[in-house]
């Protein structure tokens, strides 16, 4: 045999393994390819919850309770804001996110140098590959959500005779499509722990319409459907699932104290949960 011949098999042969002689005893021990551990997580929208982890990874301190963790999907700088810093007061950590991730920097800066637990996450929550994505980080961060909180309206007003098309879809896709993909999410997580809490944030427009205000009614009055269907078919798995109608603009209405019963809704005992909670200032009119 050739010398060069000889290399060449000596070197494909030790790709895939080699022997090993022990006295009249030989081995070949075969070499396998190590299959990389990084990179991008794929996840089947119809199986969410298994890719998931199922156990409960929060963070806790030494000879302490779980801290549990509030996600606030929508985390604007009046009420989102306000939620960040009334949950993360109680203990929470808490995961903020929004389509603009760059204006979260104030909001964490101020809750980190309060001690808060706190991750800023970038989410469309109009396009299902962002939420889910955006639930993945937050697992990775804190583990699966205690508390999830919808929070997002968006609108612009209109007649039924100017509203184009495009502007019609566009607000409901953000009033009501968002909850959906973000309570979907949130359920098929917290099916798997037996436990949680999401709370869809509504208007006056969920319960009634306005001259002028088409588009908005319409996608919170879906959005206030949703979490009435959510709430029978989740509560037997111990999910929470209420809605907030905020009669009153948040001009009117303090965020704070509006943040303070989205807690108390959280921290309710299952056998006398609040679907929906009607809050608006002494001064509105019935």
């Amino acid at each position: 045999m050739k010398p060069r011949t000889f290399v060449l098999k000596a070197w494909n042969r030790a790709k895939v393994g080699f022997s090993l002689s022990i006295g009249q005893i030989t081995a070949f021990i075969k070499l396998r390819k190590k299959t990389p551990t990084s990179g991008p997580v794929r996840i089947c929208p119809q199986r969410l919850s298994r890719e998931l982890p199922a156990t409960d990874t929060r963070s806790a301190e030494p000879n302490s309770m779980p801290r549990q963790t509030c996600l606030i999907v929508g985390a604007g700088p009046q009420l989102g804001s306000s939620l960040a810093r009334r949950f993360g007061a109680a203990g929470f950590n808490v995961a903020v996110a929004r389509r603009q991730s760059d204006l979260l920097a104030p909001l964490i800066r101020e809750l980190g140098e309060s001690g808060v637990r706190v991750g800023g996450l970038r989410c469309d929550a109009t396009d299902h590959s962002s939420v889910r994505r955006m639930f993945v980080d937050t697992t990775e961060m804190f583990g699966v959500p205690d508390c999830v909180v919808f929070n997002i309206e968006a609108y612009s007003p209109g007649t039924i005779l100017d509203i184009s098309p495009s502007a019609f879809e566009d607000s409901w896709k953000s009033n009501c499509y968002a909850g959906f993909l973000v309570g979907r999410c949130a359920a098929k997580l917290m099916s798997d722990l037996g436990r949680g809490t999401i709370i869809f944030t509504g208007a006056t427009a969920s319960t009634r319409g306005k001259q002028g205000y088409i588009n908005l009614a319409v996608g919170k009055a879906g959005l206030r459907a949703l979490a009435q269907s959510m709430a029978r078919e989740l509560g037997p798995s111990n999910i929470h699932v209420s809605h907030v109608v905020l009669d009153g603009g948040m001009e009117a209405m303090r965020p704070d104290d509006v943040a303070e019963n989205y807690l108390h809704l959280h921290n309710q005992p299952k056998n006398a949960w609040t679907h929906e909670l009607d809050l608006r200032t002494s001064e509105e009119p019935w």
